[in-house]
């Protein structure tokens, strides 16, 4: 497998907009190479999947989704791994029994009905910068170094030493679509927009639900297409 680095775009938007949880993910330098080769994949190797374009026709590739790059990956005849490109002609793929789509980045699918749409977006970024030294008592500290990312997006990590670590965010966003629009941020006020005639905010409050919770969110998501075919 060639070895390429990858630069990485990091889009920052408050988190009172977005349905989204986070947690923080500390690797030891040791460690590092394994975490980029298997975690950061959605599936713990390359599928032989379907690609769907907007203009008709499929193909067939070995596929994964690598949320670092935030993006699907495929194997060519040289055995080389490369990005999807020309997204913008992608309808949805199907790899192993999930759905995939596109829309402004890539979408899980995750529960519809005829007019509404549910879907998650799971995303890693690098806190800091790439490789802190752990200091006394084990405290790291934010000291960046570039030539440690470089290196593991190099696949050659043996340079970050023990007392390194890389600190990952691991992010989930959820979204919603009605029959019409774009997908958006699957929080109280865009329910309330795909579902109008339901009484959304009550409901969130009677059953106590988070919306950063992907539980609650599908709770929110079946309720509200129930009471809309039962009105």
């Amino acid at each position: 497998m060639k070895k390429i680095i990858f630069a990485l775009l990091s889009f920052f938007i408050t988190a009172n907009v977005l349905a989204q949880s986070s947690e923080t993910i500390v690797v030891k330098g040791a460690d590092v190479k394994e975490f980029l080769a298997t975690k950061v994949y959605k599936y713990p190797q390359f599928i032989q999947s379907k690609i769907y374009f907007k203009k008709g026709g499929n193909a067939v590739a070995k596929l994964n989704y690598n949320y670092l790059l935030g993006g699907v990956q495929f194997i060519n005849e040289h055995k080389d791994t490369l990005m999807l490109d020309n997204v913008d002609d992608l309808d949805y793929l199907t790899i192993a029994n999930d759905t995939i789509f596109y829309d402004n980045g890539y979408l899980e699918w995750m529960a519809s009905s005829p007019d509404t749409k549910l879907a998650r977006r799971i995303s890693f970024s690098i806190i800091g910068g790439g490789a802190q030294k752990v200091g006394a008592f084990g405290s790291s500290n934010n000291t960046q170094n570039m030539d440690a990312i470089n290196t593991m997006y190099s696949n050659t990590t043996d340079e970050l030493s023990l007392n390194e670590e890389v600190k990952f965010k691991k992010t989930v966003t959820y979204f919603i679509k009605g029959r019409k629009g774009e997908f958006m941020a699957a929080n109280k006020s865009n329910f309330e927009d795909v579902f109008p005639k339901v009484e959304i905010k009550d409901y969130i409050k009677q059953n106590n639900l988070n919306l950063k919770k992907e539980k609650d969110v599908v709770d929110l998501f079946l309720y509200a297409n129930h009471e809309t075919l039962a009105k």
